[in-house]
């Protein structure tokens, strides 16, 4: 693929050097994990993603997550994917708010904006935290 980065958001040496300044915790149950977009897929018998972002949900480089990892990465939709591997993730409230906050910061602040993402996950009698 030319012309593309071979080093990802997540692998950037200066956004690991340089942590957020602001951090958010988006916490919720499954209404903040974000299960938006789903549709059936009637050959896999399941529901997967549709891949459709509404433009309030675009990712933006100021705007970062706390991976499983515990490694600052873009965020960008679907922001709990490596969280809640057994469902199909979507779109969710947290790209949508964080843009709005974004939005109302001074236009010239260049501060990153971090996520920290807190869901309470049930699977058949159990709770994830």
């Amino acid at each position: 693929m030319e012309g593309k980065s071979t080093t990802s958001a997540a692998e950037s040496p200066e956004i690991q050097s340089h942590p957020p300044s602001q951090i958010f915790i988006l916490s919720g149950q499954s209404n903040m994990a974000g299960c938006g977009g789903g549709v059936k897929d009637r050959h896999l018998n399941r529901c997967v993603s549709d891949e459709i972002v509404p433009s309030e949900c675009a990712p933006d480089l100021s705007i970062l997550r706390l991976s499983t990892d515990l490694r600052w990465e873009e965020a960008r939709e679907s922001l709990h994917a490596d969280i809640d591997t057994s469902k199909v993730c979507g779109v969710g409230p947290g790209m949508a708010f964080t843009n709005a906050v974004r939005n109302r910061l001074e236009s010239d602040s260049d501060d990153m904006i971090g996520l920290f993402l807190f869901f309470v996950l049930q699977h058949k009698n159990r709770i994830t935290l």
